[in-house]
């Protein structure tokens, strides 16, 4: 109540109130199917073992060099990004497997610490990244972590797994000299790449370099012309095409959302250009006002999802797409506000000379 016994009410403009709850509606949408993407992706992997479902097996046999990997490796690496050398060795009670990784393949979900790259799957050190069912076996020395395999005590880089029972809990990775210290290199290998593409190419580099040196073979796909649809729709790919029409959708409601709010405020611009305001005093208000609301829509959508991911066990909040989400919400908007309050002044400035 004022003195006068009149109720004070707060009127909200409607531009703001729809501009706030709209990107609170895109935002939360966004983080929980970017969620649910990253979840079935992580399911994938679990059952496939970490593949990521290019994988193709080659094997090298009749090689008398056992230095061949050390002059192969390099010189692929050199003309090559985003593809992994597995090394399966034998164990019958977990996965054991060597990795050489260049680029970004499929690392797996870590608890603690950081998956191989290409430094230190090409380690003089034995390196190792265990699955959380084996971290009671890790040692504590000289504040590092050790586990102890046949004989040798590996440095532990990465602890990975997931909360709920999967493979990856189970398995362990070394790095890829300690797998060939373990296993022949006359055996079995596994390339694996982000897509199939990239397989058939890289292959035939591979190939090439141990062609002479040993026999190789390694079982690469036809050339033949899938056709779009049918990439697209691959068990291998599907999540990653999924996420980037899911950015898309975020993106195309952001300039929407942003081009009526600002039609919504239109008036107010005219208000304050009457008024004689200065041009710089009217960006900074016009964006000081859509900034505050984005981000304060953003923080709510953020709230609302930690809240459901609390009651349904099978959402899972991944900081990169909270990250992606106020990029988006707070970053492009502004860039699309930018591009559009510029079309508005011009708009107005030649109406204003007619």
């Amino acid at each position: 109540m004022g003195k006068s016994g009149m109720t004070v009410k707060i009127k909200i403009p409607k531009g703001n109130a729809f501009l706030f709850i709209s990107f609170v509606a895109i935002s939360i949408c966004f983080i929980m199917i970017a969620s649910a993407v990253h979840s079935q992706k992580i399911i994938y992997l679990s059952k496939n073992s970490l593949y990521t479902g290019h994988e193709i097996p080659f094997s090298i046999y009749d090689a008398r060099d056992n230095n061949l990997w050390e002059k192969v490796i390099p010189k692929l690496s050199d003309e090559y990004d985003d593809y992994a050398i597995y090394l399966p060795v034998e164990e019958s009670e977990f996965l054991l497997r060597g990795a050489y990784i260049k680029g970004r393949v499929s690392a797996p979900p870590m608890v603690w610490g950081k998956f191989f790259d290409e430094h230190t799957a090409w380690s003089e050190t034995p390196l190792m990244v265990v699955g959380i069912s084996h971290k009671d076996e890790i040692e504590y020395i000289d504040n590092k972590y050790y586990y102890s395999y046949n004989g040798t005590k590996y440095e532990v880089i990465g602890i990975m797994g997931l909360e709920k029972d999967s493979r990856i809990n189970d398995m362990i990775f070394i790095d890829f000299k300690s797998a060939l210290g373990i296993s022949d290199i006359n055996t079995q290998y596994v390339l694996d790449t982000r897509g199939k593409g990239y397989i058939k190419n890289i292959g035939d580099k591979l190939e090439d370099l141990v062609s002479g040196k040993a026999d190789c073979v390694i079982a690469l796909p036809g050339d033949s012309h899938e056709g779009l649809a049918a990439m697209l729709i691959s068990k291998g790919i599907i999540m990653d095409v999924l996420y980037v029409f899911v950015l898309i959708c975020f993106s195309l409601c952001t300039v929407l959302v942003t081009d009526m709010w600002l039609k919504f405020r239109g008036q107010f611009l005219f208000v304050m250009q009457l008024c004689g305001y200065k041009k710089c005093f009217k960006i900074i208000e016009i964006f000081k006002r859509y900034c505050t609301i984005t981000i304060s829509g953003y923080i709510v959508s953020i709230f609302i999802a930690m809240i459901l991911s609390y009651f349904i066990s099978d959402i899972s909040i991944h900081p990169v797409d909270a990250i992606i989400a106020l990029a988006l919400s707070v970053g492009l908007g502004t860039i699309i506000l930018s591009v559009l309050y510029i079309r508005w002044m011009m708009t107005s400035s030649s109406i204003g000379g007619k």
